[in-house]
């Protein structure tokens, strides 16, 4: 969080240090059929149902989405003059490209953006699906 944070310019503010404190080191106990489980300690990240959880992802695909379009990558897909690399709902992902070259080249430039933030992608959740239109058809 910290490095997503500081790679879009959000450092020592007041919304940098609340987000700070909710992910420092903290007691969490969870509510099960069977009543309350025992407390045990949550030593990094976002803990689960944060309120913050959306927003950082939101910023982290600004980022990304920034990158992206600055590299000019092949096989972009576009609507008019914007090239569309990604969307996402939640947090998936949808890559596009006109290529599997293309696809290949955003696919890494993503691994690469998450590693330098020290994040990666569940890869094995992944698909890749065709889309086109194909046979000279419009």
């Amino acid at each position: 969080m910290h490095r997503v944070l500081s790679h879009i310019g959000v450092t020592e503010n007041g919304f940098y240090k609340l987000l700070t404190q909710a992910m420092q080191e903290g007691e969490t106990a969870v509510v099960t059929g069977a009543g309350i489980t025992s407390t045990f300690l949550t030593q990094r990240g976002i803990k689960q149902g944060c309120p913050a959880s959306p927003l950082l992802f939101m910023l982290l695909l600004v980022g990304l989405q920034r990158r992206l379009c600055r590299l000019q990558l092949p096989g972009s897909v576009h609507f008019g003059e914007l090239a569309r690399h990604l969307t996402s709902y939640a947090d998936d992902l949808k890559l596009f490209s006109e290529s599997v070259e293309g696809l290949d080249s955003i696919f890494r430039e993503v691994q690469y953006y998450l590693a330098v933030l020290g994040l990666t992608t569940a890869a094995n959740k992944g698909f890749v699906m065709a889309v086109g239109l194909g046979r000279g058809r419009r």
